[in-house]
């Protein structure tokens, strides 16, 4: 699934030290490797997927600038600035989970998957929100070149759970094509686009799986997310010790609010509430954050045998030959039924959320082509 929220100064030291550094992961004790640039950095005059160093973060994310110390645009920085949006890419638990168990070689191609689905997630998204709004009231609007910026790696929830996700931080600046001046980024597209580029990236992950490890998936849920096929209910259970906690807050907000308003919260009110009730119940980092990652696979081992027996489950689910899936797009009629079905009033994100739930390929490059017909 996809989460947007907003990076400012204040909270841009997050980024830098705890992620950079390797405190907020909790998965390698030396500590993780710096971000890596993401999208249109060739703008700033970086490369996609080079490192993006710390001193590259603290000049893009505290003043808005690019690694060469120019400004982007001309509105100055303060505290209360937005520098950049931090799209959250969450694989499903149970691909986590795999990612967590595994051996070398499916760590490696989980996280390869992963990596592919995110760059591609928003590489077709880019476009999409690619725009600024100038004149009075922002009446005019003018098509940028695309958005870019920092990509960081968690592989753990504050729990300390396996939790494979990547915080993709998009640039609050883009320069218009029309006379290429730097703007601020017309966010409203950004949120509006926001739950396709999340249902793109499953899609994608999904076929790279696939491909690599030759996994099936259940069924796709509204969210067009799905788990792998042979993973236990009990150990994504097990692992899900943060999120449980957080649903169990949610029902209780529900009752509350049915009991008081005399009827119950929309889909909009309760989605707030979720991210009111994550922020607020964040507890303090755990004592033993900083293990190393043999320490925590070991950890994360035992509580799994005590469920099932490992070994068999991962060799139910990889037993397969990886081979080539069938390419599967879904008819003009499928989509708008569906879309007319969900929605009352629909427009293109709604559209490509539908598409995206029922393309299948290859590799996620062959899904994004179909996508795109």
């Amino acid at each position: 699934m996809l989460t947007v929220g907003k990076v400012g100064p204040g909270n841009a030291g997050y980024y830098q030290s705890a992620v950079v550094a390797g405190v907020e992961d909790y998965y390698a004790g030396e500590g993780e490797a710096p971000g890596r640039w993401i999208g249109r950095a060739d703008l700033v005059g970086a490369v996609a997927g080079s490192l993006a160093t710390a001193v590259d973060a603290g000049l893009l994310l505290e003043a808005k600038c690019a690694p060469d110390g120019r400004r982007l645009g001309r509105t100055t920085v303060t505290d209360r600035s937005v520098t950049a949006f931090d799209l959250t890419f969450s694989a499903p638990k149970s691909v986590s989970v795999l990612y967590a168990l595994g051996g070398p070689d499916v760590v490696a191609a989980v996280e390869a998957a992963h990596t592919a689905a995110v760059v591609q997630a928003v590489a077709s998204v880019s476009p999409r929100i690619a725009y600024t709004r100038t004149g009075h009231a922002g009446a005019a609007g003018l098509d940028a070149k695309g958005v870019f910026g920092i990509r960081y790696r968690h592989r753990t929830s504050r729990a300390l759970d396996p939790q494979l996700h990547d915080h993709v931080l998009i640039s609050n600046a883009v320069r218009t094509v029309s006379d290429g001046q730097w703007r601020t980024l017309d966010a409203r597209g950004l949120y509006r686009q926001a739950k396709a580029a999340g249902i793109e990236y499953q899609t994608h992950l999904r076929a790279g799986l696939h491909t690599s490890l030759g996994v099936g998936f259940g069924d796709v849920d509204a969210n067009g997310q799905a788990d792998i096929v042979g993973i236990d209910d009990t150990v994504l259970v097990e692992f899900s010790t943060r999120g449980v906690d957080i649903e169990a807050e949610v029902g209780q907000w529900v009752s509350g609010f049915v009991a008081r308003e005399g009827r119950d919260p929309t889909p909009a009110e309760v989605g707030k509430a979720h991210r009111t009730i994550t922020l607020a119940t964040r507890g303090a980092k755990p004592a033993d954050a900083g293990l190393p990652t043999s320490t925590l696979r070991d950890r994360w081992r035992a509580r799994a045998e005590e469920l099932v027996d490992v070994d068999q489950m991962l060799a139910s689910i990889l037993s397969s030959t990886p081979q080539q899936a069938e390419v599967v797009r879904p008819s003009i009629d499928e989509v708008l039924e569906a879309v007319e079905i969900k929605h009352a009033e629909w427009a293109e994100p709604q559209l490509i959320e539908q598409i995206a739930m029922r393309v299948t390929g290859p590799d996620p490059a062959t899904v994004a082509a179909r996508s795109k017909r």
